[in-house]
């Protein structure tokens, strides 16, 4: 079910890239924060919060947009343990690459859009430590060098060149190989990112 959903979104964007093929492309940087934390609802822990940000290019028509991203995005948690277990922090860092369907609304001035589309990320780092006193342990070997993710928001254009953005990630394959959590806790279920940013960007 997760490949054909995939499919269908991929030959989606492919279709409106071609119809927007002949318009030129608006290029632009785009920075901010992330707020990241696990799907695991029985894991306490705290967001962690890191930076996101990259470029983009988006091929526009009066109201349907396709937009591509390369972006640095830095995920993972804080304080993380299970009850009567050790603390610890995880952070991953990726490269990503999300291509998105925008919907604008005619507004005036203003510009809005939603949108949605999947995304792709190769991981950078993935290390864990022990809160306390640990020092940072590389665990590249048990997590997933790549991972797919569904990424949804809205953002607002203003002056047809300042862009602010509120988006969500949502995981949708585990970020660890057997168990990354092994690593971490007795957990033995599938760990998924979950990631709220909040990023400005910039349209030349």
């Amino acid at each position: 079910m997760f490949r054909k959903t995939m499919i269908a979104l991929t030959v989606l964007v492919m279709v409106s890239g071609v119809a927007s093929a002949a318009l030129l492309p608006t290029f632009g940087l785009k920075a901010g924060m992330n707020f990241s934390n696990l799907n695991v609802d029985d894991f306490e822990s705290s967001n962690r919060t890191g930076f996101a940000g990259g470029v983009f290019v988006d091929f526009a028509s009066p109201l349907l947009h396709i937009q591509g991203e390369i972006l640095y995005t830095q995920k993972g948690f804080e304080q993380g343990s299970l009850i009567s277990a050790e603390k610890f922090d995880y952070r991953s860092d990726f490269i990503e690459i999300p291509v998105m369907l925008k919907f604008g609304l005619p507004i005036p001035a203003v510009t809005p859009t939603i949108y949605i589309g999947p995304a792709l990320s190769f991981a950078v780092k993935n290390q864990v430590k022990e809160t306390d006193d640990g020092d940072w342990v590389d665990v590249s070997d048990s997590a997933e060098s790549s991972v797919w993710s569904m990424v949804m928001g809205v953002d607002v254009t203003l002056m047809d060149m300042l862009m602010v953005e509120l988006r969500y990630d949502l995981g949708l394959t585990a970020i660890q190989k057997a168990s990354l959590a092994e690593n971490l806790t007795d957990l033995d279920e599938d760990i998924k990112d979950r990631t709220l940013s909040l990023m400005v960007g910039w349209r030349f």
